[in-house]
């Protein structure tokens, strides 16, 4: 897995705006007290406290050393819950045992999502469901902005910033590929109603400035961008598709 982007502090504040969508996904794993659970990816492991609050027994495995000492303080109030550090695509437990797997907004950071796939394979039992939460950075949309500024600024997010992003829709495709049936899949946009957060969560300045630099926007493209930082411009809005996937192990 390539190195995030981010800090732990990033990721608090991302648990809290996509808490709807997060609740969403607890929703559609339809938890049973008891259920053996793999958070993989699970940064510093709001999510896996998440579900072991609801009666599961959950491991969060990540391989960032500096998340899981954060996730680490969550192993309190006798929560079933413990972390692992290791690379997704080679996680030491057993063949079959977990009952699902969770994945959020991991496949935008993968260079070899097939075989964490085949992984998650492995370790899920038989009627398994594996659950993966992404961004679909290509479906962005920005309002209001030129057509043809919009489109270079998503491409270069979803290419550039994020250079695995297209694995998140080639996900139905992998797995399938992978042996997984994939039973439902729900998108769920995100609207985006401030300049301020939207550069938070996507560092827009930085990617506009490199587009200028570049040379593949104007000059007077990049001061109509830069418009949207000025306080008395309220027009702006993003909207980021995230997409649940849900599939199960036959």
């Amino acid at each position: 897995m390539n190195r995030y982007l981010y800090d732990s502090a990033y990721l608090d504040t991302v648990y809290s705006l996509f808490a709807d969508t997060k609740r969403r996904s607890y929703e559609l794993l339809r938890i049973s007290p008891g259920d053996r659970i793999f958070e993989i990816g699970c940064g510093n492991g709001k999510d896996a406290a998440a579900l072991a609050e609801m009666g599961a027994t959950v491991l969060g495995i990540d391989c960032h050393e500096e998340f899981l000492r954060d996730a680490a303080r969550l192993m309190c109030k006798g929560l079933r819950l413990d972390f692992l550090c290791s690379e997704a695509d080679c996680i030491d437990r057993p063949d079959e045992s977990a009952d699902k797997i969770r994945f959020d907004r991991v496949f935008q950071h993968l260079t070899n999502p097939k075989a964490v796939l085949s992984e998650a394979k492995r370790l899920l039992k038989s009627g398994g469901k594996c659950q993966v939460i992404d961004v679909d950075y290509f479906g962005m949309t920005i309002f209001p902005c030129d057509a043809a500024l919009e489109r270079t600024v998503v491409d270069s997010v979803a290419r550039v910033r994020y250079p695995n992003a297209h694995n998140v829709r080639a996900l139905p495709t992998m797995l399938s590929d992978t042996g997984f049936v994939v039973t439902e899949i729900e998108v769920r946009p995100f609207v985006v109603d401030d300049y301020s957060t939207g550069k938070f969560l996507i560092r827009f300045d930085t990617v506009v400035d490199q587009l200028l630099r570049s040379g593949q926007i104007t000059t007077t493209q990049h001061a109509i961008w830069q418009r949207y930082e000025e306080s008395i411009e309220a027009t702006f809005r993003l909207t980021i598709p995230q997409i649940i996937f849900m599939a199960s192990k036959p």
